[in-house]
């Protein structure tokens, strides 16, 4: 099999984000945006799951054992999760943490993809003459890599492509599965749009984690999990919390037209609690 390259790609404006920025402003703050870092390589080929693996067997990590592998204090490590979890950049189940999105934050690149961007790029300084004189010129591309490369990324768009396709039934599907009333399945449908439309989609993964955390919650009553769904899709939050006072006391119905109302309006959560 072909080496492939895996990276993670930062947005410009990466630590200039509130979640960034408010993290920079704790005491030690620096240090924990790089243990940030540290845990997404971490889990970066794992869909953002961050557990211990030992042999078929998968089980949290012990705060020691973490700090130990992105090179920290155990110390730091414990406060660094506890501030990831209260802004939502690092979700917990049952001691498994978990990086939200980071799949829309991961690139990979085979070798030969590597060797013919390097060469492109080397061809277009020659044209544009910005080597100095003398430099020798780039080698032509292999033919044959060339193609295998053409045909690599079409191939790449279409299992991107099928992915998709897969993950949007798969979950679709395991909605319909699950043996809830219609009104908490729709609850749930609204939270995966959600959560795609605020570009960190919910892998399936992370979707069961995010049933057993409901479970937690709320035990058997589907009423409160509807409530508990459904505050989760109005403030987009990434997971499930236990409820807010103001509202707990709606019906699921009424919660439900409510938000529907004040995000027509654009009054946020202060013309929902009206």
């Amino acid at each position: 099999m072909e080496k492939r390259f895996v990276w993670i790609k930062l947005k410009q404006d990466f630590f200039d984000s509130p979640e960034m920025d408010w993290i920079h402003e704790q005491q030690n703050g620096a240090e924990y945006i790089y243990i940030y870092l540290r845990l997404c390589l971490l889990s970066i080929n794992d869909d953002g799951i961050i557990e211990r693996r030992i042999g078929p067997l998968s089980m949290p990590y012990s705060i020691p054992k973490l700090a130990e592998k992105v090179k920290t204090t155990p110390d730091a490590m414990a406060v660094a999760l506890s501030l990831f979890k209260k802004i939502g950049l690092i979700e917990e189940m049952n001691g498994i943490y978990a990086v939200p999105g980071l799949a829309n934050m991961v690139g990979s690149e085979s070798a030969s993809a590597e060797r013919v961007r390097k060469y492109r790029l080397r061809k277009r300084q020659n044209e544009e003459n910005l080597l100095p004189e003398g430099t020798p010129k780039a080698l032509h591309c292999n033919e044959k890599v060339t193609k295998n490369v053409t045909l690599e990324i079409r191939d790449k768009s279409i299992e991107i492509r099928d992915k998709k396709n897969i993950k949007k039934k798969s979950l679709s599907s395991l909605v319909d599965s699950l043996s809830y009333g219609e009104e908490l399945k729709k609850a749930l449908n609204d939270w995966v749009e959600m959560r795609k439309k605020i570009k960190k989609p919910v892998t399936e993964r992370a979707f069961k984690m995010g049933l057993n955390k409901l479970q937690e919650l709320c035990g058997d009553d589907e009423t409160k999990k509807t409530q508990v769904v459904l505050q989760s899709v109005f403030h987009d939050y990434q997971g499930f919390w236990p409820l807010k006072q103001s509202e707990a006391t709606r019906p699921a119905a009424d919660r439900r037209e409510k938000i529907r109302q004040a995000m027509e309006k654009g009054g946020g959560w202060d013309a929902w609690t009206k």
